[in-house]
């Protein structure tokens, strides 16, 4: 069983759910079809979510339609006792991993499983007469597999602790950014050092002279495309897909210079796996005259440099080491390769989204020292965040305000301490 995304001239991407015979599953495609509003990440995401439902029902030898459409319907041993079980199984190509996968992820199976379920049962009804002797047996039936699925989610962590998890301390933040300084940063391994030559040099030596400056060019516009990729998740806050769909022209260099992100429509030419796409919503983030002038001459004079090894051009903004538009499996790698290079300085979640935590953590710090409100301080971040809901705002405040109030904390046991440290214990 697989997942394969099918591709339109026009650009656009639909996931098709496959089983073991390479053949489409018609009722989990039915349920993608009905939900082509979402972004095509999300629904191959659903598609992989749905597949251990599908596994349960081959091993236990279910039809979902007969089951559904019968008198019989699934009983609380079957949903709670088995099915439940097999969704908290981390499986990779129908083989177990490991005992339990992550509580966020067997919620998202959860949500989506009772979605397909409460659609399946609602397509089962609408084609029966309202006077047909199973309806209310179905009906019955469906509420209390929703119910079931209601109360088979595990609660999280505590969503403050949990935010400031993913973030970064004001040291780690220093100290990634003292890496990646393109002049006299530590960067990602060693530097390439570029050998010098006599002048009176040979067609060899001058050939490899010049092998050797376009290495050395190549090297320096990757460290400070390193730098403007960190930039604009660390200071505008954008999201990986956010990111690597932006186009030059979306960087506007004035006297308020700002990043404009735009939703637009599938870029046909774009063959990236998995492809950048913009979930939230558009919007404009100003940026200081430093962050700007650091955008401006990555644009200006190092983005050209790896431009020119591309073999198709293109206009995005962040570019890989042969001038392709970046993926996101690369743009982790780059992580990756920061945290394996200096695990004692940098932490093991640095990632893109940890950037983002400590940009929305850094700015919700802004606008409590500058005394506005609670309310008007999540209209605040959701704008700059490009979010819909002000609720989601919560963690990030609640993660500020638990920060502050352990540095009270501690500076008050501090205190009592100091009053008692001449007392023999």
């Amino acid at each position: 069983m697989r997942v394969e995304l099918i591709r339109y001239p026009a650009g656009h991407e639909l996931p098709l759910l496959l089983d073991d015979d390479g053949m489409p599953i018609p009722s989990a495609n039915e349920f993608i079809l009905g939900r082509q509003q979402l972004k095509t990440n999300t629904l191959t995401r659903n598609a992989r979510e749905l597949m251990p439902l599908f596994e349960w029902l081959e091993a236990q030898q279910i039809v979902l339609w007969q089951r559904v459409n019968s008198e019989k319907g699934f009983s609380e041993a079957e949903i709670v006792g088995s099915l439940f079980v097999t969704l908290r199984r981390d499986r990779t190509h129908g083989k177990i991993k490991r005992l339990v996968v992550e509580p966020a992820t067997y919620n998202h199976r959860l949500m989506t499983i009772a979605s397909f379920l409460r659609w399946h049962f609602n397509t089962c009804l609408v084609g029966m007469s309202s006077e047909h002797r199973l309806r209310e047996r179905i009906k019955e039936n469906q509420a209390r597999i929703a119910s079931w699925f209601k109360e088979g989610y595990i609660s999280a962590a505590p969503t403050a602790r949990a935010s400031g998890s993913k973030s970064l301390s004001h040291q780690e933040e220093a100290f990634l950014l003292e890496c990646l300084d393109p002049i006299n940063g530590k960067g990602i391994g060693k530097n390439t050092k570029v050998p010098t030559f006599d002048k009176s040099a040979t067609p060899a030596q001058k050939k490899k002279r010049k092998t050797a400056k376009e290495s050395r060019l190549r090297q320096q516009a990757l460290r400070h495309r390193n730098l403007v990729a960190v930039l604009l998740m660390l200071q505008a806050g954008l999201r990986r897909g956010e990111l690597l769909s932006l186009y030059v022209e979306d960087i506007v260099i004035s006297s308020m210079s700002q990043v404009n992100v735009i939703v637009r429509p599938p870029d046909p030419n774009d063959i990236r796996r998995p492809r950048p796409e913009i979930k939230r919503n558009a919007r404009t983030v100003f940026m200081s005259p430093s962050f700007a002038r650091a955008v401006d001459e990555y644009i200006t004079e190092w983005r050209p440099v790896l431009l020119d090894l591309a073999e198709v051009d293109n206009n995005y903004l962040i570019l890989s080491g042969g001038g392709s538009p970046l993926s996101m499996p690369r743009l982790n790698e780059i992580f990756k390769e920061l945290r394996a290079a200096y695990p004692d300085r940098l932490p093991q979640h640095l990632s893109p989204h940890a950037l983002r935590h400590r940009f929305t953590q850094n700015l919700e710090r802004g606008l409590r020292d500058v005394g506005m409100e609670e309310g008007e301080r999540k209209k605040a971040l959701a704008i700059m965040r490009g979010d819909n809901s002000l609720e989601s705002q919560n963690v990030y405040i609640e993660a500020e305000v638990r920060e502050q109030a352990n540095k009270v904390l501690i500076r008050y046991q501090e205190n009592t301490m100091s009053l008692i440290e001449d007392v023999p214990f």
